[in-house]
């Protein structure tokens, strides 16, 4: 252990402990030395995601509701079809994805959190494809709705307690976020979310935005992007990293795990799809 600094505020203890990479905090009343919660921003350096975890400090402080009533809120963007290899627009490695966030949600749904599936759900005309016009960044047509590159990957574990909402359903702009559903902004505009984590595909489009949303409809609300359970478009390390930055500098919590999960999950080796 690198360091320790317990802080009492407020009849409560804050507790910091330095482990290489991760920051923990610990959030323990004074009385009953018990710990309540903790919550892990691990990959990024301490001082880069320090005033980050503040922020979730004060979040926790200043909740008009108990804790235990809240539930974290888990978005699973883009496991479709069309992304992986073999689809229309495959993403490096996304193959890889699959087994460890299969895990990662069992855990989740464990803790009795809300799990949204967000999906590309596009009309065959959609204005980003390439032909139709409109949009300076065309895609090639995917994720047509109700076509084979439409739907879940078929190694996704999915069940009944999940939601499903749609990005890019009407045809008016490109829409990269699962907060294009109304429903997703009213349901984070409650007072019943902890944390907002998100995971998928793609870093650079459809889980920035959706995080960036998360951040502007939230108010206040922590967003945790988890960086072993998503992947990118591109293979080039240095944008990759401009992209973290952006999102950190955001206010966007650049993450390894959930609280309380410990599942190593390997960097995956980015390359070419052929």
């Amino acid at each position: 252990m690198d360091a320790i600094l317990t802080v009492v505020f407020q009849n409560y203890e804050w507790v910091f402990s330095g482990l290489g990479v991760a920051l923990i905090v610990y959030f323990i009343p004074k009385k009953e030395k018990k710990q309540d919660i903790t919550i892990n921003v691990g990959s990024a350096k301490m001082e880069e995601n320090a005033s980050a975890t503040a922020d979730i400090i004060a979040f926790r402080q200043n909740q008009s509701t108990s804790i235990v009533n809240r539930k974290d809120l888990l978005i699973v963007v883009d496991i479709q079809r069309d992304f992986f290899e073999g689809g229309t627009l495959a993403v490096p490695e996304a193959e890889s994805l699959i087994k460890p966030l299969n895990e990662l949600i069992r855990f989740a749904q464990n803790r009795d959190c809300d799990i949204v599936l967000a999906r590309d759900w596009h009309p065959p005309d959609h204005k980003s494809f390439m032909g139709a016009g409109g949009h300076s960044a065309d895609w090639p047509a995917h994720c047509v709705r109700d076509t084979d590159g439409a739907k879940f990957h078929d190694g996704l574990n999915i069940t009944e307690d999940m939601t499903v909402v749609n990005i890019g359903a009407e045809n008016d702009d490109p829409d990269y976020s699962a907060f294009d559903d109304h429903t997703m902004r009213e349901k984070i505009k409650s007072d019943n979310i902890g944390i907002v984590y998100v995971v998928g595909i793609a870093l650079e489009f459809c889980v920035l935005a959706t995080c960036l949303d998360a951040l502007k409809f939230g108010k206040g609300i922590p967003v945790v992007a988890l960086e072993p359970f998503i992947r990118s478009a591109s293979i080039d390390e240095e944008k990759l990293e401009e992209v973290w930055s952006n999102f950190m500098s955001q206010g966007i919590i650049r993450a390894h795990n959930m609280a309380g999960f410990d599942i190593t999950v390997k960097k995956p080796h980015l390359r070419n799809i052929a």
